[in-house]
């Protein structure tokens, strides 16, 4: 859900560093802490989206039942789903200003790298890393403008069956309940693609999966 949100953060966070934890000076950034931190958030994210699909699944199939546990459960996955994304979005926003600043200081950032390996590798692969970002960069647009209209459409849904139960099982709420699953399994789309951006970032500076967790 919410990580692709944050797919602006800053590459030398991503790629070459951590960006919560302080170090000393002299320590040097860890390889791959940050691009770790970034696929557990994707992968959370994922996870959560997935949540809301299964409880939309659920809810769905409740029609001409009783759905009143289904319908409750699916608003706990609507909630649950937005409040998520509200703490994501505020991350990104803290983060995304400093995004490209990194490689409009290449060498500077670079110079932080402790890991020979990695700093060469990097060196390396400048091009690359830095179109890979930019395809995270449009994927993070892509996906952030699919959500919106995700949970948009889960709270409309909500909304119209709670005034009206009977609702569930007419024409117009099915055709509701499958656009909002055709925009959830855009979003898990999108996400896909930047782990797999994120993957590439890794083959190419040789991290490992232990590293990246990827």
């Amino acid at each position: 859900m919410a990580a692709f949100l944050c797919a602006l953060v800053l590459v030398s966070n991503l790629i070459l560093c951590g960006c919560a934890t302080e170090k000393p000076a002299d320590a040097g950034p860890a390889p791959g802490s940050g691009i770790a931190e970034y696929a557990q958030l994707a992968k959370d994210a994922s996870k959560n989206v997935r949540a809301s699909l299964v409880a939309l699944d659920r809810f769905a199939g409740s029609a001409g039942h009783n759905s009143e546990s289904d319908l409750a459960a699916f608003s706990r996955a609507v909630q649950d789903l937005q409040v998520k994304s509200q703490t994501v979005r505020a991350h990104a926003q803290a983060m995304e200003a400093r995004g490209d600043a990194y490689f409009a200081n290449w060498e500077t950032n670079l110079a932080r790298v402790k890991d020979v390996q990695v700093r060469e590798l990097a060196e390396r692969h400048h091009e690359e890393l830095q179109q890979s970002f930019q395809r995270i960069k449009s994927d993070t647009q892509q996906g952030r403008g699919v959500f919106k209209v995700y949970l948009a459409g889960l709270r409309g849904l909500r909304v119209t069956v709670e005034k009206d139960p009977a609702s569930l099982g007419s024409e117009s709420t099915t055709e509701l309940i499958k656009k909002a699953r055709e925009q959830g399994e855009q979003v898990e789309k999108q996400l896909d693609a930047i782990l797999a951006e994120l993957r590439g970032m890794a083959a190419m500076l040789k991290l490992s999966k232990s590293q990246t967790g990827l």
